[in-house]
């Protein structure tokens, strides 16, 4: 796809999205801008391969794996970023729901505190109780799940089959943390759309 194709697309994907969210509301822009499946900037071909590869990584379901933010919408759904359209230059971010993985991360992670393994537990709580694991919180020098798991999206971001761009990821218990997630950050660009401080 050229430039100013990519340009012209994220354009129209902008208004609808800004249409959507003024007309139907945030649940509405949620269900059909970044959790349906096949309509990611990136192209279908792309997220399909994408969302196959770590679904089959982390013996996850292919449906509840979910490329999120300006890979998906075209642009930028971020504070200080919004609407900064997606390049080469950006991250391409992933949703994993999977529970199984999730308790197991949850269960390793917990033996390590009980062991005074030093990292920054707290931080690693913070968005546990949210429902969902960054990864960048996790103890990576010495957990070897961590470490598996950085190793995996690097193979990826490193790949030609993705076109080398940066791809990362982040772990849900269940799909109901992800929207409770996804939709806070969409009240707060709803806001700044309505030109209210957000």
């Amino acid at each position: 796809m050229a430039v100013r194709e990519v340009t012209d697309e994220i354009k129209a994907r902008i208004i609808a999205f800004k249409e959507c969210v003024l007309s139907h509301g945030v649940e509405r822009a949620l269900s059909d801008h970044i959790l349906k499946h096949d309509c990611s900037i990136v192209g279908r071909d792309f997220e399909r391969r994408l969302r196959g590869a770590v679904a089959e990584h982390f013996g996850a379901d292919v449906e509840l794996v979910y490329i999120v933010g300006s890979a998906k919408l075209g642009f930028s759904p971020k504070p200080g970023q919004y609407f900064k359209p997606f390049s080469d230059q950006s991250d391409v971010d992933i949703a994993i729901v999977c529970p199984d993985l999730f308790s197991r991360i949850w269960h390793e992670v917990s033996e390590m505190e009980r062991a005074h393994e030093y990292f920054d537990f707290e931080k690693f709580k913070h968005y546990l109780f949210m429902g969902w694991i960054r990864p960048d919180k996790m103890p990576s020098k010495s957990y070897e799940t961590c470490r598996e798991w950085w190793d995996f999206f690097r193979r990826l971001s490193g790949s030609e089959e993705f076109m080398r761009l940066k791809i990362s990821a982040g772990l849900y218990y269940d799909r109901k943390f992800l929207r409770r997630y996804q939709l806070v950050s969409l009240v707060s660009l709803r806001e700044n759309i309505e030109g209210r401080p957000g």
